[in-house]
């Protein structure tokens, strides 16, 4: 018997999928599929399985430190925030974010904050997308920030690209993927395979880059 615990759900599926889900192990069987032979296939899994649970752990530990405005996430690199005698205002200096003692309020240290990231993601994503739009000749409207609570980036039908200030979070191979993706549709608004053809044009692995992605979805809900 395996010493890991794990949820198991059965369907008329073929085969075993394992998938670890909010720090749960989960295994989706076949309906007729033996304990002995679920449980072999877990612990076949063990080191990936302690791996990506250790991973977790750590990622919870780094979300509860953003959202207590203990650790400043940039580029998915932690960074510690500390507050100031003597800044004036809030300022990124040797791998720190000094905030003054100003905001010594926690609601107002958590705004100022907000609206540092976002002067620098407009910043930031402004000097990416521009790159992109020359290096590829992909033409588009406006760029804004936005604070949507599930979509990491929106292109209209005028060409108005709009990038969620959280992005500046992420690593800088999802940034990118992220902003190929809005502008790719510049071209096609839908996900038909006219748009993921025209996707894996300018950007490698696509597919891989959208799963990379979904892995960070749980930082979208910082900074509320």
């Amino acid at each position: 018997m395996t010493s890991l615990t794990y949820k198991l759900r059965r369907s008329k599926r073929k085969t075993l999928v394992l998938k670890i889900e909010q720090g749960e192990v989960v295994v989706y069987a076949p309906l007729k599929f033996s304990a002995d032979k679920i449980n072999e296939f877990v612990i076949s899994k063990s080191n990936w399985i302690n791996g990506k649970l250790k991973k977790f752990e750590n990622t919870k530990g780094i979300v509860e430190a953003v959202n207590n405005l203990e650790k400043l996430l940039l580029l998915d690199n932690a960074h510690d925030i500390e507050l100031s005698e003597t800044e004036r205002k809030i300022r990124f200096a040797d791998g720190k974010l000094l905030v003054p003692k100003k905001y010594f309020d926690i609601q107002k240290r958590k705004n100022a904050i907000i609206k540092w990231l976002k002067t620098h993601a407009l910043e930031m994503l402004r000097e990416r997308i521009d790159y992109f739009s020359q290096f590829y000749e992909i033409k588009f409207g406006e760029l804004s920030l936005t604070n949507a609570q599930k979509k990491w980036g929106s292109c209209d039908f005028r060409k108005n690209i709009k990038l969620n200030f959280r992005l500046i979070l992420l690593p800088q191979d999802v940034i990118d993927y992220v902003i190929l993706h809005e502008l790719c549709h510049t071209y096609y608004l839908d996900h038909s395979s006219n748009f993921w053809n025209c996707l894996e044009k300018y950007c490698q692995s696509p597919k891989s880059m959208r799963l990379k992605l979904k892995q960070y979805s749980h930082l979208i809900g910082t900074y509320r």
